[in-house]
């Protein structure tokens, strides 16, 4: 147990956010033996929760010239440990849901950066570069309204409404390695694809700089990125009741969906995304439920969600809209969680 609150205490230093999923889930330990009855009209739960999830967020830019062909796609793997906890509200047949996660802050992946430079040639990709990426602050929070519609003691069906808004932000170090064809950093000022001997290669051998007087190596910048997506849900559950194994299915579409994102390259370099559309995101979630006893419930929670490359034009320093520059983004991710619940009311 001590081993466990120092694991706690040093996770939870760098969000008050955080502090307070901590104090529901050890308030819960302590009060929920003694006033659970398991009967009423009304029900609460609290369920830690510690999990993964496994996915990337793709950014893409189009030539302006040719919105059908990319100039330039960055993909950020999205591989985090999380963490959290979900507040499980019920009068009747209504349910009101909260649930918060967050990420232990790590590396999570690569981020993987391609460009298309050669105007006369656009299937030439002229770049590339790869390195590893950092979670810096990563939070999942949702809040749901369903109603049992139909419910026997073998099954359920429930009509539900949903908002999720997720945050992420990343960060990619300059030990990245990248080859660069395009005409202005190649051998003979041609492009050519990136991994062709002609393409200047980073992080390059020392050299000497005239203009600096002094041998020095060229490495590339860093990268930051952050994303803010808000997504609308309706859908529907339905639950099974296997003896005590209870397995739930949920699918739902998102009657609309908005993202907002900024990517800062160390060279000056800033890109602004704002996306939103309508029903072009979707969600799959299979849940198994076991009772320990009385007051505790095990439950494991997989959810895959996806969405279509949500396209508009960048946004420029001072997030006004560039009608010459389109761009776009898409999100895949799939999510395991596994929680124990503890019944309080």
């Amino acid at each position: 147990m001590r081993r466990l609150f120092c694991f706690y205490k040093e996770c939870l230093r760098s969000s008050k956010l955080h502090l307070v999923s901590f104090l529901i889930f050890i308030f819960s330990g302590f009060c929920s033996a003694q006033i659970f009855d398991g009967d009423g009209d009304f029900h609460l739960a609290v369920e830690p929760i510690f999990g993964w999830t496994s996915g990337q967020l793709n950014e893409e830019i189009y030539h302006s010239t040719n919105k059908n062909k990319k100039i330039s796609l960055l993909e950020w793997e999205r591989n985090l440990w999380l963490y959290g906890v979900k507040v499980e509200t019920q009068y009747k047949n209504f349910h009101l849901d909260l649930g918060f996660d967050t990420s232990i802050r790590k590396k999570c992946g690569e981020m993987r950066d391609s460009d298309w430079l050669n105007t006369a040639n656009y299937d030439m990709k002229t770049t590339y570069s790869v390195g590893d990426v950092e979670a810096v602050e990563n939070y999942d929070c949702k809040a749901s309204f369903s109603f049992d519609a139909v419910k026997t003691k073998d099954f359920y069906i429930s009509p539900e409404v949903s908002v999720q808004y997720q945050y992420d932000s990343f960060s990619r170090g300059r030990d990245a390695e990248g080859w660069y064809g395009q005409s202005d950093t190649s051998s003979d000022k041609k492009d050519h694809w990136w991994y062709e001997e002609e393409a200047k290669h980073y992080p390059s051998a020392y050299y000497w700089s005239e203009e600096k007087q002094k041998y020095v190596h060229q490495v590339l910048g860093g990268v930051d990125y952050f994303r803010h997506s808000v997504f609308t849900w309706a859908g529907l559950k339905a639950g099974f009741f296997i003896e005590k194994l209870q397995i739930d299915l949920e699918m739902m579409v998102s009657p609309f969906c908005y993202l907002s994102s900024k990517d800062t390259h160390e060279q000056g370099n800033i890109f602004r995304f704002i996306q939103q559309d309508y029903f072009s995101a979707g969600k799959l979630a299979l849940g198994l439920s076991y009772p320990l006893n009385k007051f505790l419930e095990l439950n494991l929670n997989s959810e895959a969600l996806a969405t279509k490359n949500l396209k508009s034009n960048l946004y420029d320093e001072g997030w006004h809209l560039n009608k010459t520059q389109p761009g776009g983004s898409t999100t895949f991710a799939i999510t395991t969680r596994l929680g124990c619940r503890v019944k309080i009311f």
